[in-house]
Order: structure tokens, then C-alpha cells, then sequence
């Protein structure tokens, strides 16, 4: 411990930035991909932290994915989005299952204006998402987050492992099958591999 794995993953990081537009960082632990976020966000590298905020370190909670977005021009009209929709299918579930004719119209038509304004707003938050995603450099998540929705069809030129030694083969596959290049870094005998 102490000597200097992750500082040399940011060099590395760093260089591999002045011809890569984006990188893909990873490890198995939430803690070892917050320690990279904080450490990458001090060298004045844009990252965008993927993962459940209540799993992140409060260090590093302004750059993930979910702060990035709440601090968006758009974000406001995206909340006045969901509220209205939210409003709308309140209102259509006031109604009772025995009524007539004309009360089933109505709800139907509230129902219907509900799901146009939750597509807008899926719109609106997509395109927050991809702007967050095409002005980061780095994109750190857990090795599992790296098969969710929001990585699902990017690809990368290079993708960096962290205490690769503590990361089972099989989450490794996940973020390697959205690169062309792979780098490992841990210590084995640091921590004992998994």
C-alpha cells in the first residue's frame, strides 16, 4: 500500500487522453473506483461517476452521473416534466372502476397525456445523459455498472482495471468486451486474489 499504483493510473490515464478522446476506468469495489474519481477530478480531468449515489463517496458525489445532471440548464424543465405527468395520473386515478361512458373517456385522454409527457421527459433525459456523457473524458464506474443501460452501446479504445487482482474473470468480461485494449493494475499481494 502506499506506492503509488492508482497516482501511476492517472499518469497513465492522462496520457492516453491526448489521443483517446474517452476512457472507460473500472474496479470490482466502489471504494477503488471513488479513491480514481477523486484523484482524476484533482488533476482536472472530466469524469463522470457512474453507480448509486448511496454507494459513492461523499468526496466525489459532484461528479457523478446524477449531480451532473441535477446541476444541467434542462434538469428544471425535466422535474416540470415529471411533476405534471405525476399530476396527470393522479388525476385519472380518482376515477372509480364503475362509471359511465363519459368519465372512462376522460380518464383514458389523462392517462394518454401522462405517458406523451413521460416520453418527453425520457427524451429531455436522454439528451442531458448523452451531453454528460460526450463532455466527459473518463467514465468510472464499478465493473457491473459497466453493463447497465447507460454504457449498453458505447464503445471504447482503451478500459482501465483497478485491484484487478480482487476482480472476478467473469465481471472483468464485461467492461473488456466494450474496448479494443485492456489494462490491468493491482497488487496480488497486497490484497490476495479473489
Amino acid at each position: 500500500p502506499g506506492t503509488g499504483k492508482t497516482t501511476t493510473l492517472v499518469q497513465a490515464i492522462k496520457q492516453i487522453l491526448k489521443t483517446e478522446k474517452q476512457v472507460l476506468v473500472c474496479s470490482a469495489s466502489n471504494t477503488a473506483v471513488d479513491l480514481l474519481t477523486e484523484k482524476l477530478h484533482h488533476e482536472n480531468i472530466s469524469v463522470v461517476r457512474l453507480g448509486n449515489p448511496a454507494r459513492i463517496s461523499e468526496e466525489v458525489l459532484m461528479n457523478t452521473l446524477d449531480a451532473k445532471m441535477m446541476a444541467h440548464p434542462s434538469y428544471k424543465e425535466l422535474k416540470n416534466y415529471r411533476k405534471t405527468a405525476e399530476e396527470y395520473f393522479r388525476m385519472a386515478g380518482k376515477y372509480k372502476r364503475t362509471f359511465g361512458r363519459e368519465e372512462r373517456e376522460q380518464r383514458q385522454l389523462l392517462y394518454q397525456e401522462a405517458k406523451k409527457i413521460v416520453a418527453e421527459a425520457r427524451v429531455l433525459e436522454d439528451y442531458i445523459q448523452h451531453e454528460q456523457f460526450a463532455s466527459a473524458s473518463v467514465i468510472a464506474c464499478t465493473l457491473v455498472v459497466a453493463a447497465g443501460r447507460m454504457l449498453r452501446d458505447k464503445q471504447f479504445s482503451t478500459v482501465l482495471i483497478d485491484e484487478a487482482a480482487q476482480a472476478l474473470e467473469p465481471m472483468c468480461w464485461i467492461p473488456i468486451s466494450r474496448s479494443n485494449r485492456v489494462i490491468f493494475a493491482g497488487d496480488h499481494f497486497q490484497l490476495p486474489p479473489t
